[in-house]
């Protein structure tokens, strides 16, 4: 039964894997060439997803050829929503990584810690850039890859054809 559910999850990665990996525009970190792309699909109300910043952080400094590819999956709140369409509005300038760890260390994704953020990083945080409908786009295009996936919470992680749910920790994220 593992065999066959490895081989249906290797099945259903390698047929959405230029969506799953392609991010948008500066939603990710690392090398841009990376040899391995480990892509995580997080909520910025998820304590889990909160809880493996330092991990991702942490892979980053130690493997130079690791391409870290964000996908904004807003399921547990508006809040979650408002923080990531802020996210995305961040990356089109370049500044998603410092956006993306703003929104965690802010503890809640509230208008609050957005604002704060936004003003922090001279990040438009207007209706119209944040209603954008390529941001719309890539946020139901998420929520659709990570159906097909199987993926039912955050932060939820493709690496190769493996597929792992959860705050599964530093350890198993660099042996996959």
């Amino acid at each position: 039964m593992e065999k066959l559910q490895s081989d249906r999850q290797a099945a259903a990665v390698n047929q959405l894997r230029d969506s799953i990996e392609r991010p948008f525009s500066g939603a990710w970190a690392g090398a841009a060439d990376g040899d391995v792309v480990l892509t995580v699909f997080t909520d910025y109300a998820c304590t889990f997803c909160r809880a493996s910043v330092p991990d991702i952080d942490r892979l980053l400094r130690e493997d130079r050829k690791l391409k870290v590819v964000f996908r904004e999956l807003p399921i547990l709140s508006r809040e979650s929503e408002a923080a990531a369409r802020l996210a995305l509005v961040a990356a089109r300038r370049g500044q998603y990584m410092p956006m993306h760890r703003a929104l965690f260390e802010s503890g809640n994704p509230d208008s609050a810690a957005r604002l704060s953020a936004a003003e922090a990083l001279a990040v438009p945080a207007d209706n119209g850039m944040l209603n954008d409908r390529a941001i719309t786009r890539e946020l139901e295009a998420n929520l659709r890859i990570a159906r097909e996936l199987g993926f039912d919470g955050t932060p939820s992680w493709v690496v190769g054809n493996k597929l792992l749910t959860g705050a599964v920790g530093y350890d198993q994220l660099r042996a996959a």
